[in-house]
C-alpha cells in the first residue's frame, strides 16, 4: 500500500507540474491512460516487481484525477460552486466510505474481478474523458 500512495504523492506533484502547462481534459486523460495500463499489468501478473510497480504506476495514474476533476468542476459551472462542490464530494465520499468494504468483500472471493471492476470502471471514466474533450472542443469553436 504505502507503494501505491508514493504513487499518488509522486503523481500529484507531477499534475501540479503540467496543470497550467496541459489542459486538464488532455491531463486527466493521460492520467486514466496510465492507470488503465497498469491495471493491465496487474490482470495475470505473479512477478513481485511486476505487481510492485504496477501498484506504482496505478498510484501515478489515479493521483491526479480527483483534484484536476474538481478544478474542472467548479471552472465549468462557475455560478453557484458549492452546487458543483457537493455534486462531485458526496459521490466520491461515500465511495471512499464504500470502497474498503467492497474490495476486501470481492477480493476474499476472486481477485481477478476486482481488477476486471477497477478496470471497467475506469475505462468508463476514460470514455467521459473522451466524450469531455470533444464536447468541449465543438463547442469552443462555436463560442458558446
Amino acid at each position: 500500500m504505502t507503494i501505491f500512495w508514493t504513487g499518488v504523492l509522486i503523481g500529484r506533484v507531477l499534475s501540479n507540474i503540467f496543470a497550467g502547462k496541459i489542459r486538464s481534459g488532455y491531463l486527466m486523460l493521460i492520467f486514466s491512460i496510465i492507470s488503465l495500463g497498469s491495471l493491465v499489468f496487474l490482470f495475470n501478473a505473479t512477478i513481485p516487481i511486476i505487481i510492485f510497480t504496477s501498484y506504482f504506476i496505478g498510484g501515478l495514474g489515479f493521483s491526479g484525477l480527483f483534484p484536476l476533476l474538481i478544478s474542472t468542476g467548479s471552472s465549468i459551472y462557475s455560478k453557484g460552486s458549492g452546487t458543483i462542490m457537493t455534486i462531485l464530494y458526496v459521490p466520491s465520499t461515500v465511495g471512499f466510505s464504500v470502497t474498503p468494504f467492497l474490495t476486501r468483500f470481492i477480493s476474499q472471493n476472486n481477485l481477478v474481478l476486482l481488477v476486471w471492476l477497477s478496470f471497467i470502471f475506469m475505462s468508463i471514466v476514460l470514455l467521459f474523458l473522451i466524450a469531455y474533450i470533444i464536447f468541449e472542443k465543438a463547442f469552443f469553436r462555436k463560442g458558446i
